[in-house]
């Protein structure tokens, strides 16, 4: 007789679904994530299109041993976590930590979710089983990034592609040695970052190794948000690691113009704010949009490493349950909860 397993989330979750499907089943829990990036070192491959690096988390060694045992004694494998975003991204990580991707030729593994913990609702699911959704682990992991050399969204068509081009190690230490910074005497530099972002934060560590070259020590300093807004806003830095959501159209003049409202480093030149205003009512905007970031080229002021695509932001607290991809913004935006304040 065959055997089917069923993974879910939560344990609490696991009796009454047993009770739905009957003795043919097994049913059992991953009890959340099985998978995270580590704390104690680089958790992002830069060197291969910013793969992340994922290892077991501390205490769920034994529930994967639990969970291949039973993989193991089932002919089909339902991965069954929950049906939003996190859900979709566990039951990935749990087709890799099982391997249940190289056992497709021998073992059907299915993907299925429900809204509501019903016999009808349970057993409809298994009839429309499924692949696991790859828009909505991407857009957990926030890893659709497309990398750029300029402020400009990589999807705008007003981006200059033809200017890109790859920066290598010797390149760099030749454009430091000209610039006088192979003295022998070490410059001390403070990177800051807001520490609550565990992609940021290793990030930030990485790119502090690869610029403490020649007289340069970079030390990474790391803050809680609002700590890290207001070392922002008094200049407390020499770097400071920021990541900005663009649109296509979006008005790089926050960013980099004089006194703009994201230029925290107080750049100013007035090409720059020549070459901003041109742009802003240009009937060319793709000749205009070339010229400035030409010239930002040349400036270097800021250095984009990538832009993500896949976030939608809110106020704080007001929109509860929204859970966009990479394809839908809104994706499931009728779950969503709109919290109103009292006028």
């Amino acid at each position: 007789m065959a055997k089917y397993l069923v993974i879910v989330e939560s344990p609490a979750k696991v009796k009454t679904i047993k009770k739905f499907l009957g003795k043919n089943y097994e049913v059992t829990a991953s009890n959340g994530h099985v998978r995270d990036l580590p704390k104690s070192q680089m958790g992002i491959d830069f060197e291969h299109d910013f793969e992340p690096k994922y290892i077991t988390i501390r205490g769920k060694g034994e529930i994967l041993a639990k969970l291949r045992k039973e993989v193991k004694k089932a002919d089909r494998v339902y991965l069954a976590t929950d049906p939003d975003r996190e859900g979709e991204a566990i039951s990935w990580h749990l087709s890799k930590a099982l391997k249940l991707d190289e056992k497709a030729d021998d073992k059907k593994v299915f993907r299925i979710s429900f809204n509501e913990i019903t016999k009808n609702a349970v057993k409809a699911s298994l009839k429309t089983p499924r692949e696991i959704d790859m828009d909505l682990v991407n857009a957990q992991q926030a890893g659709l990034a497309l990398a750029a050399s300029f402020p400009v969204s990589p999807l705008s068509p007003l981006y200059p592609a033809d200017l890109v081009r790859e920066y290598d190690r010797d390149e760099t230490l030749a454009a430091l040695r000209a610039a006088g910074q192979d003295t022998g005497e070490t410059r001390e530099l403070v990177l800051l970052v807001n520490e609550e972002d565990r992609f940021r934060l290793t990030s930030a560590q990485f790119i502090a190794e690869h610029l403490s070259l020649l007289d340069w020590h970079i030390t990474v300093r790391q803050l809680p948000w609002e700590d890290y807004l207001a070392a922002l806003a008094a200049g407390e830095f020499d770097l400071y690691y920021g990541e900005v959501r663009l649109t296509a159209d979006w008005d790089l003049r926050d960013l980099t113009g004089t006194g703009g409202a994201l230029n925290y480093g107080h750049w100013s030149h007035p090409d720059t704010s020549r070459l901003l205003q041109e742009l802003a009512g240009a009937e060319d905007r793709t000749a205009a949009m070339r010229s400035l970031c030409a010239h930002l080229k040349d400036q270097a002021p800021i250095l984009p490493v990538c832009f993500k695509s896949t976030s939608v932001l809110t106020q704080a607290e007001a929109v509860e349950g929204l859970d966009p991809t990479a394809a839908e913004p809104f994706y499931a935006l009728g779950q969503c909860v709109i919290h109103l304040q009292e006028p």
